[in-house]
């Protein structure tokens, strides 16, 4: 797989995110400590971290946005619906060409019921001609075998060119879906 400057710097900005921001730890009404796992809150860190890298290597020619709304007037009416993605990296609002889209990256926390339902949403989106150059669902708190195992059960048929990255205490592991099952890659 080819790894282009800005997967390389969102795999560095992951290693940046310190483990507290993959749960926390709350109290309920019974005064019992549960763990939490919070979307956004690893999203926003995540967010920091990845400008902050931008800002480093002076890239000042494309935005990261977090769930901005990408619409289906852009996307060809897919599904007749908009998506707000996690986050996405670009260098114009109004196109779906590859050179200014670079990657748009859904985020899942372990335990949450919907995890795969990203991976549907990704294969969508690069069916339809999205035109990012990567597609990413990264998975937080689980690993590259926990999540396999879920999508093995599952019975969609998902694009096998989604860059999955799992992490856990900031350690990412990086692979296309198609290696962690029998998906076809995207051409076929």
């Amino acid at each position: 797989m080819y790894i282009d400057e800005h997967l390389r710097r969102l795999i560095e900005a992951i290693s940046l995110v310190k483990p507290n921001y993959e749960h926390y730890e709350t109290i309920n009404i019974k005064n019992e400590k549960i763990i939490k796992r919070a979307e956004r809150v690893y999203a926003y860190e995540l967010y920091h971290q990845y400008r902050s890298l931008m800002k480093r290597d002076n890239i000042d020619d494309c935005y990261l946005n977090g769930e901005i709304y990408k619409s289906s007037t852009i996307l060809n009416n897919l599904d007749n619906s908009g998506y707000y993605p996690d986050l996405v990296l670009h260098k114009r609002y109004d196109s779906i060409e590859s050179e200014t889209q670079y990657f748009i990256c859904e985020i899942k926390m372990k335990g949450n019921p919907y995890l795969i339902d990203d991976l549907d949403k990704l294969t969508k989106l690069s069916k339809k001609g999205f035109g990012f150059n990567y597609y990413i669902f990264l998975c937080v708190g689980i690993s590259m075998l926990e999540l396999s195992r879920q999508i093995q059960s599952s019975e969609n048929n998902y694009n096998g060119e989604i860059v999955c990255i799992c992490v856990n205490q900031s350690k990412p592991e990086m692979f296309l879906l198609k290696y962690l099952t029998n998906y076809p890659d995207n051409n076929q």
